[in-house]
């Protein structure tokens, strides 16, 4: 049977990482190492990783300072032994045929790649369709119908989740072709690594029927916290994966898509764990993304009458700088969410 490698960045998780790891322990299929990357945690997480790596020889345990999630899964990535490679965070599980399910597809269909539909698990779980039917995709078919979807898909606001866990992957394309995460990126870089491991693959297989990935939706997830210097850092991953997508079909429209997208995520993020005294330079957020001259530049390219509702009517109200209105939708929006 070839291994498979399972890599989880953990950071200050000592409630959850036992039943991540556990899950995997728990799986059908035997042939797997567990490397779990402690991320400089200041909570009792080492302490939790040394006791199961005592239990299993099978878990790896490496140590780094804070560094950040990206910086943890390229170091999982370079001690990783197996043929195949997944990621798991920790604080999530897999369900127990996951890793068996998903090798022997790649075996037996001979792709580069299989990739999953996902669960989230919340006080109700919910199954999440990002696949909508099974099929087998070559280079060419991927180009034209898989990149542009990463790039932008038709949801108002990037959600992150473009399914970097929902994924098996060869780790020889990996390693042969240096594909990592870009550490100077505190959201979307899943994305761009999915993206360029992509560009590197014959081909993919989807499979819509299969749920094996459990999100669990918490409180501290980046979707639902304020991050610092959100526009900038989306800017530069747009930029990343309009240069990655250089082969893609319609590029511009797609980067155009994209980066207006990312304006709106980025107001909206600036109204999020908000209290009065942040106001004011929250504010100034939004006005500083609407002064964007290549912003305003690329919405001039986009044609409204493709777009849902509320994306139009929110592009509309960046383009005529409605500053007080965007604020005040941004902060309805994140109050509405919980």
């Amino acid at each position: 049977m070839p291994k498979v490698s399972i890599i989880i960045p953990a950071f200050n998780a000592e409630k959850t990482i036992a039943y991540t790891i556990n899950s995997v322990l728990a799986q059908t299929y035997s042939e797997f190492e567990v490397i779990v990357i402690n991320d400089g945690s200041t909570d009792r997480t080492l302490e939790e990783l040394i006791y199961l790596e005592s239990q299993d020889s099978r878990i790896k345990l490496l140590n780094q300072k804070n560094m950040g999630v990206s910086a943890a899964r390229n170091k999982g990535i370079k001690y990783s032994t197996g043929k195949y490679l997944m990621f798991l965070d920790a604080d999530d599980f897999l369900d127990k045929m996951a890793i068996e399910s998903l090798v022997s597809c790649i075996e037996k269909e001979k792709v580069d790649c299989v990739s999953t539909n996902y669960k989230i698990i919340s006080k109700k779980t919910k199954y999440i369709d990002v696949i909508e039917y099974s099929e087998k995709l070559s280079f060419k078919e991927m180009k034209d119908k898989l990149y542009p979807v990463l790039l932008c898909d038709n949801s108002l606001v990037d959600t992150y989740h473009k399914g970097l866990w929902t994924k098996l992957y060869r780790s020889k394309i990996i390693k042969d072709n240096q594909i990592n995460f870009c550490t100077d990126l505190q959201i979307y870089e899943d994305t761009l690594f999915v993206m360029e491991y992509l560009t590197n693959c014959h081909s993919i297989i989807n499979l819509a029927d299969i749920y094996f990935y459990n999100y669990v939706n918490n409180n501290s997830s980046v979707t639902n916290n304020y991050v610092s210097n959100c526009w900038l850092t989306l800017k530069l991953s747009a930029e990343r994966a309009k240069k990655l997508g250089t082969n893609i079909k319609n590029i511009d429209k797609q980067y155009s898509n994209l980066l207006s997208r990312n304006a709106i995520t980025s107001i909206i993020n600036a109204t999020k764990s908000m209290d009065i005294k942040k106001i004011p330079q929250r504010f100034k957020e939004i006005k500083y993304i609407l002064s964007d001259k290549d912003l305003n530049h690329e919405l001039s390219k986009i044609r409204l009458k493709d777009l849902s509702f509320a994306r139009k009517t929110i592009i509309l109200l960046i383009k005529y700088n409605m500053t007080y209105m965007l604020f005040a939708l941004s902060y309805i929006y994140n109050v509405a969410r919980g």
